[in-house]
C-alpha cells in the first residue's frame, strides 16, 4: 500500500492542476470561445469596412483605414471607440493602408496576436488571418473564424434557395437545386458565379439543392456540407462535417 500512495496524490494533483488526458482539449475550447468573444469585439468594425469599400470601390488605403474616416464617414457613430474585450491586453487597433484588424489577447487567450485583414473578393469584402504569439496560438484557434467567413459567403444562394421555396410551395427538386434555376427564374442575378472564398480550396459546389464547401488548411481541410429541408414555416439548413478531426470545435457547425 505504501508504494501506490505516491501514484495516487500523483493523480491527484494532476487532476487538480487540469492534466490528464483530455485537458489540451479543454484548453481548446476555452482559446476557441474566448478568440470568438475578441473578433465578435471588432464585428461593427468589420462592417463598416466592408460599407465603407463598397463605397469606395474597393479602395481602402486613405478612405477606410482608420478609426477617423469610418465615423466622419458616418460608417460608424461618430462617438464610437474602440475598446478591449474581456480576453485583450488592449483596444483593437486599424492599420493605415490595409485596414487590417489587430488584436492582441491578454494571458487568458493565450497571449494571441491575431491580425484580421480585407480584401477584394467576387461577392464583397473578405477576410484573411494570421496569428502570432504562444504555444497555443495555432491554426486550430482560428479554424471557427475561417469556417464563419466560408459560411457567410453562402448566403445570398441560401437567401435565393428560401426565396425559391417560399414561391414553389416547399417544392425544391427541378425548381430550387441548381444554379441555372435559381439565375434564370431570377433568385440570383444574371451572370452569377460562385467563387472559392479566402479559405476554400474550390468553389462551393451547388448539386441536388445541397451546399459543399472544401476548407483550406487555415479551415483545417475540412469539408462541410449545408443540407436544405423544408419546415412548416421555412427552409431548415443540416450542417455536416467531413475531414479527418473535423467537428464542432473546428467549424462551429454540425457535431
Amino acid at each position: 500500500m505504501m508504494n501506490k500512495k505516491p501514484v495516487i496524490w500523483a493523480s491527484l494533483f494532476l487532476a487538480a492542476c487540469g492534466g490528464g488526458v483530455g485537458s489540451s482539449a479543454l484548453d481548446d475550447t476555452a482559446m476557441q470561445a474566448r478568440w470568438d468573444q475578441n473578433i465578435a469585439q471588432v464585428a461593427q468594425v468589420r462592417s463598416a469596412i466592408a460599407k465603407c469599400a463598397e463605397r469606395s470601390n474597393g479602395i481602402l488605403a486613405g478612405q477606410c483605414d482608420s478609426l477617423v474616416l469610418l465615423t466622419s464617414g458616418d460608417f460608424l457613430p461618430r462617438t464610437y471607440t474602440l475598446v478591449p474585450s474581456q480576453f485583450e491586453s488592449a483596444a483593437p487597433a486599424i492599420v493605415r493602408g490595409t485596414a487590417a484588424l489587430v488584436l492582441a489577447g491578454n494571458e487568458g487567450a493565450g497571449n494571441c496576436t491575431v491580425t484580421l485583414t480585407p480584401g477584394a473578393g467576387t461577392q464583397g469584402l473578405t477576410w484573411d488571418y494570421t496569428n502570432e504569439g504562444g504555444a497555443h496560438c495555432d491554426r486550430a484557434i482560428s479554424t471557427r473564424f475561417a469556417w464563419s467567413e466560408n459560411i457567410s459567403l453562402t448566403t445570398g444562394m441560401r437567401t435565393a434557395i428560401e426565396q425559391c421555396s417560399k414561391k414553389s410551395d416547399g417544392k425544391l427538386v427541378g425548381n430550387c437545386d441548381s444554379l441555372t434555376l435559381l439565375v434564370v427564374n431570377g433568385f440570383l442575378p444574371s451572370g452569377y458565379v460562385v467563387a472559392p472564398g479566402p479559405f476554400e480550396s474550390a468553389a462551393t459546389a451547388f448539386t441536388a439543392g445541397t451546399l459543399v464547401l472544401t476548407g483550406t488548411a487555415k479551415a483545417g481541410n475540412c469539408v462541410v456540407t449545408i443540407t436544405p429541408s423544408v419546415g412548416v414555416q421555412a427552409v431548415t439548413w443540416t450542417y455536416t462535417n467531413g475531414g479527418a478531426g473535423c467537428n464542432r470545435l473546428k467549424t462551429g457547425v454540425g457535431t
